[in-house]
């Protein structure tokens, strides 16, 4: 049989058994919490992109019909169509300007990368 100190010895190492195994079962749960946030902002970031993929094909879709209508604005401005007089020059302008806005938006958005998911 064991001897007093051989006893003692193995509660003291038993009881750094359990306190070991405690601090890695906690150090374990934290890192599942961690994983569990990461793959949760790895699914927020799939589905942005997944988006910003179908809003570049809306961009795409949108920008032959602008080009076409700043092609008309630059006609107006030009004054091919006949003479404009000041207002009429001036509602010409805001609207180029608008549509110039709108296509240097869209050409942004087309220039953004999309990373394909695997």
């Amino acid at each position: 049989m064991l001897g007093n100190l051989g006893f003692g010895f193995l509660v003291v190492l038993a009881a750094a058994l359990v306190f070991v195994c405690r601090r890695r079962a906690a150090a374990a749960r934290e890192l599942s919490v961690q994983m569990q946030k990461q793959m949760a902002r790895e699914e927020e970031f799939a589905a942005v992109l997944r988006q910003l993929g179908q809003f570049r094909s809306v961009t795409h879709d949108v920008r032959s019909p602008l080009q076409t209508v700043i092609g008309y604005i630059q006609l107006l401005a030009a004054e091919r169509a006949g003479e404009l007089n000041e207002k009429q020059r001036d509602y010409v302008e805001k609207t180029r300007i608008g549509a110039m806005q709108v296509l240097a938006v869209i050409e942004k958005f087309q220039e953004i990368k999309v990373v394909r998911e695997p």
